[in-house]
């Protein structure tokens, strides 16, 4: 009997397969062809000024300026100004008035065509006892353009009327009541007044198609641009004559703002038993300053030294160290944009150790000097009998634990620490706190008889002592077990 096949799904997988990795070279084809985001630049002053041959600008700021609002810091910028001769007004300068019949000037409504150039000449003429005021066009008083009504002479406001049509009007303050003649050098000139419109424009790409920024203003002096089409770009600039300018070598170019910091390398320390001379380099120029402290938490900083000028080679020097200590210490290096590079935590140790078995009499000397640990805690390591650190080191064994026992209040507490009598020790008051206890000072053992009968350590005997007599709770207590690692080598549990 025939049987079916079964379905080909082995073609049905390699097509969907096939499909799936060409999909997948298709979004890999289409994200390679996306642009990569870049961080933008930023540009700042000074700005440098090109074109501008009629001095139009001066006291240019720009703001907000990045890589993406600008040819690469450059932007395009177009001028036009205009301004259009409205008439003439205060303050009005007055000339030739030797009878002083007039003062405060206020004429009102005078262009070019009543006046010359705002020029207009004057007369008066005294009733009985009131004086008016006439207004002329041309020095030879032949075209009356305005005149006052007549007032007392004292001080008195009249008030002009037009003539011919001339639309003059305003006032003015009638002193002395006398007749004057038409003078030719007896005039009033008024300052200008003009109609301004100011218009400076900037754009990223030298066709001037896309624009950035912009400012108006209705006066010559300070114009504020405002950011144009999203761009974020503001700024300000002063504008100082009417006239257009569109040349295309308009431009304005901005300065790279750095926002790299120098960086430390190389760094070197060279330690003597006081102090120690801290060197490293840095490829942009800095300032020099050093951290440094027992901890990485430092504390002391030296002043900031190399910055008139900056250096890419640094030294400091640190005095008044402790021997024999260990310091944390970091580099810092400030460029001229105020952009800091700063090290990682870096160490070095002062010279001036002295080691013997078991460590130096010098070591729990700096305990003390540093404030962790009492006077008597010192004497308990270094003995009462003047011994130095040599013969500490080289202090015998006693021969028995009672010859040890009958002497423990004169012997060098340090020889019984190589004894086998550990639990005759006085014990030692540390922080303040005294205590009597003969409790052993060392894991339990059962020596009976001469210290050949039980041997501890270097190390055994110093972390137990530590360990027993200063509270595991004690802040004290982690920095001396990292000093004895450090000066000793050895690591207490």
């Amino acid at each position: 009997m025939l049987r079916a096949n079964p379905p080909r799904r082995k073609t049905h997988l390699s097509l969907s397969l096939s499909l799936s990795l060409s999909l997948f070279v298709f979004a890999a084809l289409i994200l390679s062809l996306c642009p990569t985001s870049v961080l933008a630049a930023n540009y700042i002053a000074p700005w440098t000024e090109a074109g501008d041959a009629s001095n139009h600008l001066s006291d240019l700021t720009i703001s907000g300026a990045t890589s993406d609002n600008t040819n690469a810091g450059v932007l395009y910028w177009e001028y036009a100004a205009t301004q259009t001769l409205t008439g003439y007004g205060a303050p009005w300068t007055e000339n030739g008035d030797l009878q002083n019949v007039g003062a405060s000037w206020a004429p009102t409504g005078v262009t070019d065509s009543n006046s010359s150039t705002g020029k207009l000449w004057f007369r008066a003429s005294a009733g009985d006892p009131e004086t008016a005021i006439y207004l002329y066009k041309t020095n030879t008083c032949s075209a009356l353009v305005a005149h006052s009504n007549s007032v007392w002479p004292d001080g008195t406001t009249a008030t002009f009327s037009a003539d011919e049509g001339s639309g003059i009007a305003g006032t003015v303050s009638v002193t002395n009541g006398a007749t004057t003649g038409c003078n030719s050098s007896s005039w009033i000139q008024g300052t200008a007044t003009y109609d301004t419109s100011v218009t400076v424009s900037a754009y990223k790409d030298s066709a001037k198609t896309q624009l950035v920024a912009q400012g108006t203003a209705s006066a010559f002096g300070s114009v504020t641009l405002t950011a144009q089409n999203g761009s974020g770009l503001s700024g300000s600039v002063t504008a100082a004559s009417a006239g257009t300018d569109t040349d295309s070598g308009n431009t304005l170019t901005g300065t790279l703002e750095d926002l790299t910091a120098p960086t430390p390398v190389s760094i070197v320390a060279s330690a003597t038993s006081g102090g120690a001379t801290i060197t490293w380099e840095t490829v942009e120029s800095g300032s020099s300053r050093v951290e440094y402290g027992l901890t990485d938490a430092y504390g002391t900083s030296t002043a900031e030294t190399d910055t008139s000028p900056r250096q890419t080679s640094h030294s400091v020097t640190l005095s008044a160290l402790s021997s024999c200590t260990t310091y944390h210490y970091r580099v810092k290096s400030t460029d001229a944009s105020t952009n800091e590079g700063v090290s990682s935590d870096q160490t070095f140790q002062t010279s001036g150790c002295s080691t013997g078995a078991g460590g130096s009499a010098t070591y729990w000397r700096r305990l003390y000097e540093d404030g962790l640990a009492s006077p008597d805690f010192v004497e308990w390591w270094e003995g009462t009998s003047g011994q130095t650190a040599s013969s500490i080191s080289q202090a015998p064994t006693p021969a028995s634990s009672s010859s040890v026992s009958s002497a423990s209040s004169s012997l060098n507490p340090y020889r019984l620490l190589r004894s086998s009598a550990e639990t005759t020790l006085p014990p030692p008051s540390f922080g303040g706190t005294s205590s009597a206890s003969s409790a052993s000072l060392v894991p339990s053992h059962s020596a009976s008889s001469g210290p050949s009968a039980v041997s501890f350590s270097r190390s055994q005997r110093i972390c137990a002592r530590v360990n027993k007599w200063i509270p595991p709770s004690s802040p004290r207590h982690s920095i001396i077990l990292r000093r004895i690692k450090t000066w000793l080598g050895i690591t207490c549990g």
